[in-house]
C-alpha cells in the first residue's frame, strides 16, 4: 500500500474490518442516508479506517518499500465459480465398488533381489533397472524374429507398444461410455 498515513479518524462505533480480505464495513450508515454528496465522505472514512488498520499491522521492508503482512482472514467469502462436477463413474469403478474392492495404498519402492536395491516398480529409474537386469535374453532354437533382421530385444519393445495401444484403445473406449456417447 503507497499511502501516507494521515492519523486517527473519528471511529464509528460498529465499523468492522477484515484485514485479511481488505475489507471494512461501516454499521452505522443507513442506506437511506446516503446521497451523492456524502457517498464520497462515508468511502473515505470507511477506507482510511481500513488503512489506519493497515498501518498497525507489523511490515516488513522489501524491494519495492514497506510489506505488510496480512492476517488470517475472518469473513469466508464465496467462491467465483462454482465446484466442478464429479466426473462420471467408469466401468472399473462401478465394478469395485459393488463388489466392495477398494485400493491399496503401493510402496514407491520395491526390493529387487537381483540388484540388490531398492528400485521404483514404475518410471524411468524401473527402466534403468530392467536394462541392467536383462542385458541378456536367452533365444530359444527356434526363434522366429517378428520382423526380418529383428531380434528379442526388438520383439520385447513391439510388444510394449502393441500393449501401450491396445490400452489407449481400451481408455477411448471407456471414454466414450462414460460420456454416454
Amino acid at each position: 500500500i503507497n499511502a501516507e498515513y494521515m492519523g486517527p479518524t473519528p471511529t464509528p462505533t460498529k465499523m468492522s474490518v477484515d484485514a485479511g480480505n481488505l475489507f471494512a464495513l461501516d454499521a452505522t450508515i443507513d442506506a437511506s442516508e446516503i446521497t451523492d454528496e456524502n457517498l464520497h465522505l462515508y468511502a473515505t472514512s470507511t477506507v482510511q479506517h481500513l488503512i489506519n488498520r493497515l498501518f498497525t499491522l507489523p511490515a516488513q521492508p522489501s524491494d519495492e518499500g514497506k510489506v505488510v503482512l496480512l492476517p488470517r482472514r475472518v469473513m469466508l467469502l464465496p467462491r467465483e465459480k462454482t465446484l466442478p462436477k464429479a466426473d462420471p463413474a467408469t466401468r472399473w469403478e462401478k465394478f469395485a465398488s459393488t463388489k466392495g474392492i477398494v485400493k491399496q495404498k503401493k510402496m514407491l519402492r520395491k526390493w529387487d533381489e537381483d540388484l540388490r536395491q531398492w528400485i521404483r516398480p514404475y518410471g524411468r529409474e524401473r527402466k534403468e533397472a530392467e536394462r541392467k537386469k536383462n542385458w541378456l535374453i536367452e533365444m530359444p532354437t527356434n526363434y522366429e524374429p517378428k520382423v526380418e533382421g529383428g531380434d528379442p530385444f526388438l520383439d520385447q519393445q513391439m510388444d510394449r507398444n502393441e500393449r501401450v495401444l491396445k490400452q489407449k484403445e481400451r481408455e477411448a473406449r471407456n471414454k466414450k461410455r462414460a460420456d454416454g456417447v
